[in-house]
């Protein structure tokens, strides 16, 4: 009993021993092992903070030997922006939503195109973007050459014949203008120079263009302008000119020539109308002048 004793005695100081070993032989493999791990992750800490000293531009990639494949020498975090198609339908939501046109909208524009259709059977040359007054006394629009003309026995162009024309239709409470080409505004061009040019400034003359083309003078057809704003606007011509050429090039002109056209007659400076405009008998010169 005490042989067997003894021998269990020194077994067990063995097996302690051999544990003991062990333990110290794994502890010494996890030190080395983290010592391994330690100095590899110095070594590549090292390795990024050097790599964070380099600016990004002179970054370059490192070829793995292994696998021959680019890899980049450090990833950087960054936002990724994804590009993508929006639905047609989900972009109706964002436009602007279209303003409904009230009534008054819809009302100026039909009256503004009802405008338009009107004015463009006269020439589609000119625009009247509003509706005159139709009411009252009908303006009045003057062939200043042909009225100057006759007062001067159609020898001169006579200024003072087209005042008196024009005073008589203010005098009697008609807007008034008289048209006359440009070069009439020259020395020589009329009998008083100074006249008419007060006459254009009281803004009573309206000056049609005269140009210039290789050293020759050449007027557009001042007759356009004078039977195309009468038109327009509802207004009596002054003049002694049938403007026959005008009807044919346009007939949708002739209403206004025929049946709005008053012929001035001058017995030196006395200015004389018909009673009867149209020669009928029948209308009359206070009717004709009006709307």
């Amino acid at each position: 009993m005490e042989d067997m004793g003894k021998n269990d005695q020194p077994k067990e100081k063995v097996t302690t021993i051999v544990i003991s070993d062990n333990t110290d032989s794994s502890s010494t493999n996890q030190s080395r092992k983290s010592d391994f791990a330690c100095g590899s992750r110095k070594r590549r800490l090292s390795r990024d903070s050097e790599e964070d000293q380099i600016p990004s531009s002179n970054k370059r990639r490192r070829i793995n030997s292994s696998s021959g494949k680019n890899t980049e020498a450090k990833k950087i975090a960054k936002p990724t922006v994804v590009q993508t198609k929006s639905h047609p339908r989900g972009n109706a939501s964002r436009k602007k939503v279209k303003e409904i046109p009230t009534i008054e909208d819809k009302k100026i524009t039909k009256e503004n195109k009802k405008q338009l259709d009107y004015l463009a059977q006269f020439g589609k040359n000119f625009y009247c973007p509003a509706n005159k007054n139709c009411t009252g006394l009908r303006p009045i629009y003057i062939d200043g050459s042909n009225v100057a003309f006759s007062h001067g026995h159609h020898e001169q162009f006579s200024a003072r014949g087209l005042k008196i024309c024009i005073d008589y239709f203010l005098n009697r409470g008609h807007d008034v203008r008289a048209f006359i080409p440009k070069y009439r505004l020259k020395n020589a061009e009329s009998s008083d120079q100074k006249l008419l040019n007060e006459l254009v400034k009281k803004k009573l003359v309206i000056i049609t263009p005269t140009l210039f083309i290789k050293n020759q003078q050449r007027s557009p057809y001042d007759d356009w302008y004078i039977v195309q704003t009468a038109a327009a606007n509802g207004g009596i011509i002054v003049s002694s000119d049938n403007f026959q050429d005008i009807v044919e090039m346009n007939p949708n002109l002739r209403m206004v020539v025929e049946e709005r056209r008053l012929v001035p007659t001058f017995i030196d400076d006395m200015l004389i109308f018909p009673m009867d405009p149209h020669g009928n008998r029948e209308n009359d010169f206070e009717d004709f002048l009006k709307f």
